[in-house]
């Protein structure tokens, strides 16, 4: 299995365009097979995969497509506030963990500490 097949299940929501965009701006090939990747690699560019989902719409309708005899049909999803807080905090985990800076997202679960 290669690393865009790897990242496409991992992250069934993400086009294959915005995965193909996250590897290439991590300088990871999308045809390297998953032992020529690190540990360090494919979670950065998951954690990227999510920052690019946190950004975007927070739903995406069904979409239909029929012609005479055949149909087809796409799922269509939504993310809750709680949702994208879990996501965030994941993406959020990562960086640390790697030593990169963290992005806001907007959606991080804060505690607010009263004097």
């Amino acid at each position: 299995m290669n690393i865009l097949e790897y990242l496409k299940g991992k992250c069934k929501w993400a086009e294959e365009d915005a995965i193909k965009c996250v590897l290439y701006d991590r300088g990871v090939f999308e045809d390297a097979e998953l032992n020529e990747t690190t540990e360090q690699q494919r979670d950065l560019c998951y954690a990227d995969i999510i920052g690019i989902l946190l950004l975007s719409p927070s739903a995406r309708g069904t979409v239909s497509d029929s012609d005479g005899g055949w149909k087809h049909q796409d799922a269509g999803w939504e993310l809750s506030v709680t949702d994208k807080r879990i996501l965030a905090n994941k993406a959020r985990g990562i960086y640390l963990k790697y030593g990169e800076d963290v992005k806001d997202y907007g959606v991080y679960e804060t505690k607010v500490r009263r004097i």
